[in-house]
């Protein structure tokens, strides 16, 4: 006879469910509840432990949970609010500030973070007054300061110093940085700084001036210290440059793993061997000139230490680095960096307007991709980049040209390289074994002219971002396919206005092969998950004009009727739903960020008019994550 089969999950401890549960999404995670009591007790720490809300009524909607079970508060450790505050502003709704926190203060005993009311002052006394009666004992991270709640947060700091883990004392917006009356403020914690014994990140902004290993005391004050960043605000007085400090003993710190700094504090040859010694196994630094940065044309660093320090850089694995470079020693440090790392045969290059000096480079070293800023100055006739590439352009693997648009009208080569596309072929000249290239910005704006340099035959892929698709940009890809006869793919990222949309998308590449084209549509979020309809009028070299319409489900051939006539309709729609948005202009005091993508949505048919040597596959991006839903047609 044959018995029921009986299934019986295995009994494991709850750290091993746990631990195995956190690999899983929050969808799966509410199953798990469902299961029995020891899954629902090992997945109901991570469900509700850290909590994110977007909008309003889910922010409500958690606020009314959490009153009505006092457990489930007391597993939130984390609650993040910023975009629901600042998208719907809540000072007119159902639930507001003070009642949110007041509702956490009472329900959510061992929260560690708050991440909100950074400017209301009434909520940093409510703050304070629950730390006063011993509530928020648990807190690790307080709301960043402003100028406002500078006095409060300090207040609050000093209250908890045995619990914090993260300490700053910095303005989002600098609104306090220059005013001497915080300095007390500031005296007053740096005094008290090795009490706060579980430390380990500190955000300080600071106005005296100041090199990096000037806070070498308050580094060792902070044993347990694991991330620093120091943010240089100016005084009203006019910063000098300090002499260095007088060398001293240097006591490593690998605990330390994050740095962020400005470059001006470390560019002369002392502080960068300081940071280098002190700071030996770091895994993110991030130095960059910063809004008040120091602009006078003259770098203090030695090329050989300047060389050192990049070696360094790039070991850590993560980090974001500016320096200045003077333009003579350019060609000499992208050698050196190439034959340590391959990673930099990928270059990208942009321009920035230089009124003090011709002679100052910005170097941007980042982790997947670094940027060689050229600075053109007023007195400069030829262009930067020419002595640059004709040393290393034989070693560049891939090319990406920034946006120019920005740029300062009076610089004579601005005004050259506005005026004509060929300068971007002249670098390729320079540039043989380039198989990549990318552009950046209005440079489908430039004029195309017919300018007698030679094709470059290496280039295989083109990408080709904030592209005018349906009108402003057809002589430029021809051009462009004139230019690169043995391009294969080309990458399309759509910049259009929707008003254009009912004129077909107009892709000219008489002289390419393409294996794949990909049009990305930044605007269009939500476009795939509505009903896709494009109608493609594809003109090849081997099989003619034919017509196709495709849709999520597949592509099929339809004939020139069809397609004129949808093309026709598309039109149509598209005018008279414009003329209902214009009637409907008095409504949009209802409109929200987050119905941005819906209105996109419904512009889900349009039309293509592709002319190559051939294709094999379409591909259509909507949004810009990588992880946007994307569909595919081979021809």
């Amino acid at each position: 006879m044959k018995g029921r089969v009986h299934s019986k999950i295995p009994e494991l401890p709850l750290e091993v469910l746990m631990l195995t549960f956190g690999f899983l999404e929050t969808e799966d995670l509410v199953q798990c509840q469902l299961t029995n009591k020891e899954w629902y007790e090992a997945s109901v720490e991570l469900l509700y432990s850290k909590v994110f809300v977007y909008h309003r009524l889910a922010l409500e909607k958690y606020v009314r949970t959490i009153s009505s079970s006092a457990r489930l508060g007391s597993h939130l450790k984390s609650l993040y609010t910023e975009y629901v505050f600042l998208t719907f502003g809540m000072t007119n709704e159902k639930l507001n500030d003070h009642e949110l926190l007041e509702v956490i203060i009472r329900q959510c005993p061992n929260i560690l973070e708050l991440s909100h009311w950074k400017e209301d002052v009434s909520c940093w006394e409510q703050i304070t007054q629950a730390v006063i009666q011993g509530r928020l004992s648990h807190l690790q991270r307080l709301p960043s300061p402003t100028s406002k709640t500078l006095e409060h947060y300090l207040c609050v700091a000093l209250l908890l110093k045995k619990t914090l883990a993260w300490l700053a004392a910095v303005d989002d917006f600098f609104d306090y940085g220059s005013d001497l009356k915080y300095s007390k403020f500031y005296q007053k914690l740096l005094d008290q700084v090795k009490e706060f014994k579980n430390m380990k990140c500190f955000d300080l902004v600071y106005e005296s001036n100041k090199l990096l290993s000037d806070f070498d005391t308050l580094i060792e004050d902070c044993p347990n210290l694991e991330r620093l960043s120091l943010t240089f605000c100016p005084s009203k007085e006019e910063r000098r440059i300090l002499s260095e400090p007088k060398k001293a003993i240097v006591i490593p710190r690998p605990d330390i793993c994050e740095l962020r700094c400005e470059w001006w504090i470390i560019e002369s040859e002392n502080q960068i061997r300081y940071l280098m010694q002190k700071f030996p196994k770091l895994r993110w630094l991030y130095v960059m000139f910063g809004e008040f940065g120091r602009r006078t044309g003259v770098t203090r660093c030695p090329l050989n230490v300047l060389l050192e320090f990049l070696h360094y850089v790039i070991a850590i694995p993560k980090f974001f680095v500016e320096v200045e470079v003077r333009r003579h020693d350019l060609a000499n440090i992208w050698n050196n960096l190439i034959d340590a790392d391959d990673r930099f045969k990928d270059v990208a290059i942009d321009y920035f307007t230089n009124f003090q000096s011709r002679d100052i480079n910005n170097l941007k070293l980042t982790t997947k991709l670094s940027t060689i800023h050229f600075a053109l100055n007023i007195r400069d006739i030829e262009s930067p980049q020419i002595m640059f590439f004709s040393e290393v352009g034989s070693r560049i693997r891939s090319l990406r040209i920034e946006n120019l648009s920005w740029l300062h009208s009076s610089s004579a080569v601005h005004r050259k390289l506005s005026k004509r596309l060929d300068w971007i072929f002249h670098i390729l000249q320079l540039c043989p074994s380039v198989q990549e290239l990318s552009m950046y910005g209005n440079i489908y704006k430039i004029p195309a002219t017919n300018d007698g340099v030679p094709q470059h035959t290496e280039v295989k892929k083109v990408t080709v971002f904030n592209v005018n698709l349906p009108t402003k940009s057809v002589a430029f890809l021809e051009y462009l396919s004139f230019k690169l006869p043995n391009m294969n793919q080309l990458y399309l990222t759509c910049d259009s206005d929707r008003n254009e949309f009912p004129k077909p998308v107009k892709i000219n590449m008489p002289n390419t092969s393409l294996d794949v084209l990909t049009w990305r549509d930044v605007p269009s979020n939500y476009l795939i998950e509505s009903e896709l309809e494009v109608y493609i009028k594809l003109k090849t070299t081997s099989t003619g004009i034919k017509f196709y319409l495709g849709n999520k489900a597949c592509l099929s051939e339809i004939d020139q009727q069809q397609y004129e006539r949808r093309t026709f309709q598309i039109g149509e729609e598209e005018n008279n739903n414009n003329e209902e948005e214009n009637d409907n202009d008095d409504d949009d005091d209802n409109f929200s960020l987050g119905h941005v993508g819906f209105e996109w949505g419904y512009c889900s048919r349009f039309c293509m008019d592709i002319t190559c040597k051939s294709l094999k596959e379409l591909v259509i991006i909507e949004g810009r994550s990588s992880q946007s839903p994307e569909v595919k047609w081979v021809f």
